[in-house]
């Protein structure tokens, strides 16, 4: 049984920035201030001097008036007597007491150690613009930083820029950069030409580019100021440039010969493959080895420029290294045995023994781990919209999550997750095996043949397996075929609709529409295109919404926009949403100061600390 599971608070994404006309400088140190560190309760002895009441027995001598009758005259007179008696008195005393009270405390960083992560997958390619996965991007972000991140509120905090200025007509941005803010390696100051290429060199790829698709030019005004001129309105742009899950966003240096030289490329191999295989930035951590599939080993950079909110230097630890496991099961193993401090992606059914094993604490929540599975428009039978209904129609959502998730999460009636505040249900397609065979039928298919393809990263796997056999009752026969997730993405860029006939796909959902949904829609870098499943944008609709979602401020039309979106992609069958994962994460009750961004991508790793 599942239990006592600390869940992380979903928050009201805000539409901070759209249309601002300036915004201030804002310290790091009030960053930190917003994610203080953790705080402990401590149990000390206090002296404390009370007052209680006491009662007393004591044998007093009083006078008391006796009322006597005597024959004197026959007069009554009174006499006095003095008498003894026992009476009880209550008096107040102190006394001083020592007595066991809870405090809240913060709690003080310990520097030193290596924390040791067990990831999912193994990265294919470290440069930020091209990363294919989020595997690539979350160990990329170690050492690269961005122009803003989000607080836990997913309010916009400037970083690398410390403030920023928006023209009136939403056309020009002034970033205005940090002073002194070191590159690793080249040894040298970030200036306004290093921002200035990596912005424009979002539109060298065709991935980055689907996530900066309207642009001008990026300039640089001084050392330190750097403007941005669009031709038309880009609305997601401040939160593009904040969002872990983006591509081209992580600003990276433009390096002369000589500092090619220093990290070891010519120039003609930097034209290659950039930064697939060095990390140059600014971040808290340098990469000093890696082995695909094995390890990747960072250490502390002793250059970093953030300190916390007390004024203490950063990073508190003096390395990380990220060991991937696509099995969950075995990552949870490690975690158990000691030999990582944190397991990502915890599967359900590991969590009642990861709960009794002592030293060790769970958090979770229902994440953006969109789970769908999906088809070529391009290619016969799947061009025929009856045909995508009938995989819609055969596939049990119910039964898919309980299997393969071990109820770990929730099914997908939209591609958006249900705690998204533009999130719309569209149940067009329940599960109806008899009216799937009925459509197949009507588009003239008996069988469908061939493969179904994705990658061995859990709960891919179990869901293949559950989806192969519902998918079998309908005549819709497949092979699974299982590869690493780098092959994955590049043969679906010319996907085979034998090899690659219905694929299953994990998407990790973003926090702004645009940037979940609309980003993907544009070809060829966007996901939609890059994994082979090609919608037709100008029949659909989608388009215009894609178009609208980039260029309108007005957020009440921009949340219309959002529900035609999900409409079209459900009705349409873009894809068949099956479930959105329940994220959980293992860690060493020694870890202190985790903060978990609910993208799974960005962590705190300048913040955290072991105790000894």
């Amino acid at each position: 049984m599942v239990k006592d599971i600390k869940k992380i608070d979903r928050r009201k994404f805000i539409y901070a920035g759209l249309g601002a006309v300036a915004v201030a400088a804002i310290g790091v140190a009030a960053y930190f201030a917003t994610r203080p560190p953790e705080r402990v309760v401590e149990t000390v002895v206090q002296t404390q001097t009370v007052e209680k009441p006491v009662e007393k027995v004591v044998t007093q001598t009083v006078e008391k008036p006796v009322t006597m009758v005597t024959t004197v005259a026959g007069t009554p007179t009174t006499i006095v007597q003095t008498t003894k008696e026992t009476v009880v008195t209550t008096q107040t005393i102190k006394e001083t007491v020592e007595k066991p009270v809870e405090i809240t405390v913060e709690a003080v960083p310990v520097y030193g150690g290596v924390f040791k992560v067990a990831t999912y997958a193994s990265p294919s390619n470290f440069d930020p613009h091209v990363a294919p996965a989020h595997p690539d991007l979350m160990v990329a972000e170690t050492g690269y930083e961005y122009l803003f991140r989000y607080d836990e509120n997913f309010n916009l905090v400037p970083w690398l820029a410390e403030k920023y200025e928006v023209s009136p007509d939403n056309l020009e941005y002034t970033f205005y950069l940090r002073k002194g803010i070191m590159w690793q390696i080249i040894d040298r100051e970030l200036t306004a030409e290093d921002v200035a290429y990596s912005l424009n060199r979002t539109q060298e790829f065709g991935l980055s580019k689907s996530f900066f698709p309207i642009w001008g030019e990026a300039k640089a005004v001084d050392k330190y100021v750097v403007k941005v001129r669009f031709p038309e309105p880009f609305a997601p742009f401040l939160f593009v440039l904040a969002n872990p899950g983006a591509r081209g966003n992580m600003i990276v240096p433009k390096l002369s010969e000589a500092e090619l030289s220093k990290i070891g490329l010519t120039a003609e191999e930097f034209k290659q493959r950039g930064f697939a295989t060095k990390i140059v930035g600014t971040g808290p951590f340098m990469l000093k080895e890696f082995k695909r599939g094995e390890f990747e080993r960072f250490a502390k950079n002793d250059k970093y420029w953030a300190k916390d909110s007390k004024g203490r230097k950063l990073p508190y630890l003096d390395g990380l290294e990220f060991i991937p496991q696509g099995d969950a099961s075995i990552r949870a193993t490690y975690l158990r045995a000691g030999t990582v401090d944190m397991a990502l992606g915890v599967d359900a059914k590991d969590l009642p023994l990861l709960q009794t094993t002592k030293g060790l604490k769970i958090i979770g929540q229902i994440g953006t781990w969109f789970g769908h599975i999906g088809m070529n428009w391009r290619d016969s039978p799947f061009s025929d919209k009856r045909v995508r209904q009938a995989v819609a129609y055969a596939i049990n959502k119910e039964e898919i999550l309980k299997l393969a998730l071990n109820g770990g999460g929730e099914v997908a009636w939209s591609p958006l997750p249900n705690w998204n505040k533009d999130y719309k249900a569209f149940k067009s397609y329940e599960y109806n095996p008899d009216k799937a065979k009925e459509l197949m039928k009507e588009a003239g298919v008996t069988e469908i043949t061939g493969t179904l393809y994705g990658y061995p990263i859990s709960p891919a796997p179990e869901t293949m397996q559950v989806v192969q056999r519902q998918l079998a009752a309908v005549n819709i026969n497949l092979e699974i075929k299982l590869v690493d997730i780098g092959t994955y993405v590049a043969e679906l860029r010319n996907r085979d609709i034998r090899k690659h006939t219905i694929t299953m796909h994990i998407w990790v959902d973003k926090v702004e529409p645009w940037t979940s949904l609309g980003q993907r829609l544009y070809p060829p870098g966007g996901t939609a295109f890059a994994e082979g499943l090609n919608p037709d944008l100008e029949k659909t609709g989608l388009k215009s919404i894609r178009d609208g979602l980039a260029r309108e401020l007005n957020p009440e039309k921009r949340r219309k926009m959002v529900e035609d979106l999900q409409r079209i992609w459900i009705e349409e069958v873009v894809s068949v949403p099956l479930w959105f994962k329940a994220n959980y994460w293992g860690i060493n009750e020694k870890v202190k100061n985790l903060k978990v961004e609910p993208q799974t991508i960005n962590y705190n790793w300048e913040s955290i600390w072991k105790e000894k």
